[in-house]
This record gives C-alpha cells, structure tokens and sequence, in this order.
C-alpha cells in the first residue's frame, strides 16, 4: 500500500508539472504580430488576422471600399484583394502579402466556462493593444468573453491556448455598451466574436478562389 501511494504522488506531481508546462501566460510576439492593422477607403480603420500564407480575415462590417483596402504588414501597407465578404457571419477573407508573418492557427475546440482569453487589435486606428478577460458564454455564433475592446479593434483576433499554443478561437467584431440620456457608454469588460467555425466557413470557401487570383 505504501509504495502504491507513492505511485499516485508522483503521477499526480508528473501531470501538475505537465499541465503547467502547457500553459499559456500572454500572446508571444509571434502572435501579436500577426494581428494587422487595416484601412479601407479614407475612413475606416479595423484590424486583422493573418490565418494563412498571404490570407487574412477582418470583419466584413469595417470594409468601406473594396478597391481601396490595405493591410499593414511590417509596416508596410500592402493593397489587399478582397476576395470574399460574407455579410451574415461579419468575416471577410483578403488576399495580401503577409510575408514572413506567422499564419495563427484556428482553435479545434469549443471554449470552457471561464476560459482565459486575449483579444488583440487596433483601437482607434492607434496601437496594437491586447486585453486579457474570460469566456463567458456563446450564443449562435457569437462569442461573448469579458476581454474589452474599442471601435477599431474589429476583425482582430480571441485567442485562446490549446495544448501550450495560442490559437484563433474568433474574430473580435464588437463591444458591449449600455444606452444613457446622452448616449452609449461602452463596457470595459465586453465584447463579441464570431465563432471560429464561421470563420473556417469562409476561408474553405476563399482558398479556392485565392488559388484562382493568385494563378
């Protein structure tokens, strides 16, 4: 009895070392620099994620103009081709080059109750900035974490950690805010994304055509 209690200690010390290995503390710069800053026309300002060599998704909303939408790319803004919108799911599917940015996988799994998460992208056509918040609840295809964003900050990424890897978990697409007599006043802890499998949804079908441009 004595040495099987010693077998359940360390077994459990070996998975508790292992779990924590797995971890993930905050969005390496790998990660962080696959979130872009777009524009699109003269006025609006949104962000993006590259999900694929020369691919990049951002919110279909945040498009102004599809014949003049770039895409910051090391500090270079690169002319997009916009090369699928779908209006429902809010993603849209843009052909740049990406160059040496790391694609950010799509997450596998649905998240848990309380699941940390981070959400990254650009404010305000301003700096990248990235908050950390929790899964709250998912309704459709519409994620809820309490992870805040601002207006600018659409089309950037959730990210969630799967097995020690950050990974796309959804697509920011808007904040929470409450109505006032002088107007909506936006919630610091709230925000919505779209799903992941919507996104998936739209980069199956884009790839063909991306093949298609590219050739």
């Amino acid at each position: 009895m004595k040495h099987l209690t010693k077998i359940v200690l360390l077994f459990f010390f070996v998975s508790t070392a292992i779990a924590e290995n797995l971890a993930c503390n905050w969005p390496t710069e790998q990660i962080l620099n696959s979130i872009v800053a777009i524009q699109s026309g003269e006025n609006s300002h949104a962000s993006g994620v590259v999900i694929s060599n020369n691919l990049v998704i951002t919110a279909a909303h945040a498009l102004e103009d599809y014949e003049d939408t770039s895409v910051d790319i090391n500090n270079t803004m690169y002319l997009a081709t916009v090369l699928l919108v779908d209006r429902e799911s809010d993603v849209a599917l843009l052909s740049v080059q990406t160059e040496n940015l790391y694609p950010i996988p799509l997450s596998r799994v649905a998240l848990n109750d309380s699941q940390d998460v981070w959400a990254a992208g650009y404010p305000r056509a301003q700096n990248l900035l990235t908050t950390s918040g929790s899964f709250v609840s998912q309704i459709a295809e519409a994620i809820h974490t309490s992870a805040g964003i601002d207006s600018g900050a659409s089309g950037g990424g959730l990210l969630s950690c799967e097995n020690g890897e950050f990974v796309l978990a959804g697509m920011l697409r808007g904040y929470g805010a409450y109505r006032t007599e002088h107007g909506l006043v936006r919630l610091d802890d709230y925000s919505i994304s779209v799903a992941v499998s919507d996104i998936k949804f739209t980069f199956d079908l884009g790839q063909d055509i991306h093949k298609f441009v590219s050739n």
